[in-house]
C-alpha cells in the first residue's frame, strides 16, 4: 500500500473526531447567553430569598400573635391577680410584690362585711357567669334588672288600670284612678358550691377561674330561673306563678290535664295590648314537644311550626317551668317579663368563700349570690293551668 492510499484510509478516523470536536464547541453558550443565564439565575434566587422571607414573616407573626393572646388571658388588672391568687392560694396579696406590693393590688381585694365574710367576684367573672346562665335559663335575661347599693328597693305597684271617661263641660266626670301600692323587693342570699382538687390549683395551666364560672353560671341559671317563677317571696325572690294578682286561664284541654296549641294563643291575646308587642311565651322543653306532637298529628312537625310563624319564635323554653299532665299545674306563662318582672341586685353581685379545711383534698368554695325579684306589674302575664 502507497502512502497516497494509507492516508486516505486513516484521514475519516482523525476528521471524525475533529469535527465532534468543533460541533461542541459550537454549543458552547457565548457570552451574552451566559449573561442572560445568570439573570434568569439571580432573578430565580431573589424570588426564593422573598418567599422563604414571606414565610418567616408569617410565622413570627403566629408567634407574636400566640403570646398576645396568652397575655390578654392573663390576668393583668390588680384586681384579677388579687383574685386568682386568693382562689389558688387563699391568700389576698399579689404574692408576686410580696411585702412590696402596690397599693392599688392591696385595696383591689374587697371584702364584704365581716359578719357575711367571703370577697366580692370581680365583674368581668360576674358578667360573664351571667352570660352564659342566660344561655342556658332565659328568665333572667327577659327580666328588668336594677342595681341597688342597700338591701331592698321600693317600688310602684299597680294593681288596677285606670279608667277614662267623657265629660261634658262643667261637669264632673267617672273616671277612675287606678289603685296604686308600693312593692319593696328584698335582696336574698342564694348561695352554692364547688370544689376543685389541691392538685388542680397547683396547676398554673389550668383555668381555676374558667372552671368555676361554668358551674357557678349553672346554679344560677336553675335556682334563679326556679325562684324567678316558682319563689315564695319569703326568704327568697318571688316567682311569677306565685303571684296572686296574676290572672290564671284554664287551658283547652284541662279536662285531660294537657296543654294545646290553643292556649298558647289564647294567652297572647288575653294579654292588654300594651304587653303583647314584646310577650314571650315560657315553658319547659319537654311540654313544647308534647305539643308540637300533639299538634302535628299526621303533618310533619317542622311545618306545624311553621304555619305557626312568627309566634314560634317568641316561645323561650327553661326546664323550671312545671310540667303539664297534672291537675292544677300551670305550665305556661305569656307576658312581657321587662315591664311585669324586676329583678335586684348589688353592684357586686356574687361573693366566694374559700375553705381548704375539709381534708379531703378537695379546696371548696362557697357563692353567693345577693339577688332579689318580684312581679311588679300582674297585667303583663298570662299564666295558663291545666
Amino acid at each position: 500500500m502507497d502512502t497516497k492510499e494509507l492516508l486516505e484510509e486513516l484521514e475519516p478516523k482523525f476528521t471524525a473526531p475533529i469535527e465532534e470536536l468543533k460541533a461542541k464547541i459550537a454549543e458552547r453558550p457565548t457570552a451574552d447567553d451566559t449573561k442572560a443565564m445568570e439573570k434568569r439565575l439571580g432573578e430565580a434566587f431573589k424570588d426564593e430569598v422573598k418567599r422563604v422571607e414571606t414565610e418567616l414573616r408569617k410565622e413570627i407573626d403566629n408567634v407574636n400573635n400566640y403570646f398576645k393572646k396568652v397575655k390578654e388571658t392573663e390576668p393583668d388588672d390588680p384586681e384579677s391577680r388579687a383574685f386568682e391568687n386568693y382562689l389558688r392560694r387563699g391568700v389576698t396579696t399579689d404574692l408576686k410584690h410580696g411585702d412590696n406590693e402596690p397599693p392599688e393590688t392591696r385595696a383591689a381585694m374587697v371584702t364584704t362585711d365581716a359578719s357575711a365574710g367571703g370577697v366580692l367576684v370581680p365583674e368581668q367573672m360576674a358578667k360573664r357567669i351571667i352570660e352564659l346562665a342566660v344561655d342556658i335559663d332565659p328568665v333572667y335575661g327577659l327580666a328588668n334588672k336594677e342595681t341597688v347599693s342597700g338591701n331592698s328597693l321600693t317600688v310602684p305597684y299597680q294593681k288596677t288600670d285606670p279608667s277614662a271617661a267623657y265629660a261634658g263641660e262643667g261637669s264632673v266626670g267617672s273616671e277612675s284612678e287606678p289603685t296604686v301600692g308600693e312593692r319593696i323587693i328584698h335582696i336574698h342570699g342564694i348561695k352554692f358550691y364547688s370544689r376543685v382538687s389541691e392538685e388542680l390549683l397547683e396547676d398554673s395551666a389550668y383555668d381555676i377561674e374558667g372552671f368555676l364560672t361554668r358551674r357557678a353560671a349553672i346554679q344560677v341559671a336553675y335556682t334563679g330561673g326556679q325562684d324567678f317563677i316558682n319563689g315564695s317571696g319569703d326568704g327568697e325572690p318571688e316567682g311569677v306563678i306565685t303571684n296572686s294578682d296574676v290572672d290564671v286561664l284554664t287551658g283547652h284541654d284541662a279536662a285531660n290535664d294537657n296543654l294545646d296549641w290553643e292556649d298558647f294563643i289564647q294567652g297572647l291575646l288575653s294579654l292588654k295590648t300594651q304587653y303583647r308587642g314584646n310577650a314571650v311565651a315560657l315553658v319547659n322543653s319537654g311540654t313544647l314537644y308534647k305539643v308540637l306532637i300533639q299538634d302535628a298529628g299526621s303533618t310533619p312537625m317542622f311545618q306545624v311550626m311553621t304555619q305557626q310563624g312568627s309566634f314560634f319564635k317568641r316561645i323561650r323554653t327553661s326546664e323550671t317551668m312545671q310540667d303539664d299532665g297534672t291537675n292544677g299545674y300551670k305550665p305556661l306563662i305569656v307576658g312581657d317579663f321587662a315591664q311585669g318582672y324586676t329583678i335586684v341586685e348589688k353592684p357586686k353581685r356574687f361573693v366566694v368563700v374559700r375553705n381548704p379545711y375539709k381534708g379531703d383534698g378537695y379546696v371548696y368554695f362557697y357563692f353567693r349570690w345577693r339577688v332579689g325579684g318580684a312581679v311588679v306589674d300582674p297585667y303583663a302575664f298570662e299564666i295558663v293551668q291545666v
